[in-house]
């Protein structure tokens, strides 16, 4: 059943309020730029039409009159009476699923959209409800709430980005498919392609995650969108970073004589391999070599080489323990010369008094050219439940990652 309702078609339509200042955002201005963001931070190009569509009906149920009611409220009386665990992403869901008549499409779009708070199952295991079942039963008001939708967005043009975004869907499911069927040819399984599917969908949450928590934190904090740092910006960064790396390897010879000339010779052998490795166009290396060859060294030459032809974002260092990965991530340091450029991501990281919440906020994101972490941190980008770890997950796209120790 439909609620009543008594609210006008008129109001403001608020997405965020804020008690102490004043301020409002519109729900369009909201939607309008967690779809900007959500797109501009994909480096999926089958992924943006289906992300312009997730970001803009991703909060369409907080038009409701509760939630509407509750920003009223809050600009009334302040933040502690906010009614906590309202819905807001039933409808924009239903939206999708009413729009969208290609099923594996609207399931797709529909579930970021029901998952943007929260990460559910999609079964119930003890009534065997499936997610798509609960959330059409579930009662809200839907018809209210789409007509309000469509007085601020035109419905023809929403209309458009369901079909580019069916259109998007079929491509990137077509070469899930095409990739599953080439690798079985080659020997090597890949299953139907459900899992590879899966990991699209938590990139395309990664997405509309970080594009919602950063316009909303943009909001509250007053200040205009976040830029992150540029392909321009991060290309000069590596060649910086390699210029810096390869005068500290000429030191580091020099410097210590005592490793004699045959163990310098074989690490320098390898460090020239891995750097002409750079040059080629495989998407896996695989460096094996004896204790003490230089492997960190020789790896970070390859990568930034590498990410420099290939014109990465990212350069992501894995090591199974912290106690490798601490004494690698000082090496790594000296190595580039840069300090700022890199984020070191595990538990015993301490911070700096009046910099816990900056260095927070980059281990959600991940905003940072070279990124040193642990096993656990990398498992827990790929598989968690925890919104914090989805939201980097994308940055996974677009970066050139070492496994050390990866045995």
């Amino acid at each position: 059943m439909e609620k009543k309702n008594n609210i006008d078609l008129s109001g403001r339509n608020l997405a965020h309020v804020d008690y102490v200042s004043g301020r409002i955002q519109t729900m369009k201005a909201h939607a309008d730029n967690v779809s900007f963001l959500s797109e501009k931070l994909c480096s999926l190009p089958e992924l943006k039409d289906l992300l312009k569509l997730i970001g803009i009906l991703h909060d369409a149920g907080k038009l409701g009159q509760e939630n509407q009611e509750d920003f009223e409220n809050i600009l009334k009386q302040g933040d502690k009476v906010h009614r906590h665990g309202l819905d807001h992403s039933t409808a924009g869901g239903r939206m999708c699923q009413e729009l969208i008549k290609e099923w594996p499409v609207s399931e797709f779009v529909s579930t970021v959209i029901y998952f943007h708070h929260g990460v559910g199952d999609c079964i119930n295991l003890e009534n065997g409800q499936s997610l798509q079942q609960y959330r059409n039963e579930k009662e809200i008001e839907y018809n209210w709430i789409k007509k309000k939708f469509f007085r601020i967005y035109n419905k023809e043009m929403v209309e458009d980005c369901c079909r580019k975004a069916e259109q998007s869907y079929r491509k990137l499911y077509g070469k899930v498919k095409v990739f599953c069927k080439e690798s079985k040819a080659l020997g090597r399984e890949c299953g139907n392609g459900n899992f590879f599917m899966g990991m699209y969908f938590r990139v395309a949450l990664s997405l509309l995650i970080d594009g919602d928590w950063t316009d909303t934190a943009c909001f509250f904090q007053n200040i205009p969108l976040l830029k992150r740092i540029s392909k321009e910006e991060t290309q000069e960064i590596w060649q910086a970073c390699i210029s810096n790396f390869e005068q500290y390897m000429k030191k580091e010879v020099q410097n210590n004589p005592q490793n004699g000339n045959v163990l310098n010779a074989f690490r320098q052998e390898i460090s020239d391999l891995c750097r002409n490795a750079a040059e080629t166009d495989r998407n896996l290396y695989r460096l094996t070599v004896p204790t003490g060859a230089g492997k960190t060294l020789s790896s970070l030459r390859f990568a930034l080489y590498h990410a420099v032809k290939t014109e990465k974002q990212h350069i992501i260092y894995i090591a199974p323990f912290n106690s490798i990965l601490e004494q690698n991530a000082e090496e790594i340091r000296k190595a580039i010369g840069n300090a700022s450029a890199i984020l070191e991501h595990h538990c015993n990281v301490i911070c700096e008094e009046g910099e816990e919440e900056k260095y927070r906020n980059l281990t959600e994101t991940w905003d940072s050219p070279v990124i040193v972490t642990t096993a656990v941190q990398i498992l827990n980008t790929l598989f968690s439940c925890q919104k914090s770890c989805i939201r980097r997950m994308h940055t996974l796209c677009n970066s050139i990652i070492i496994f050390d120790e990866v045995q």
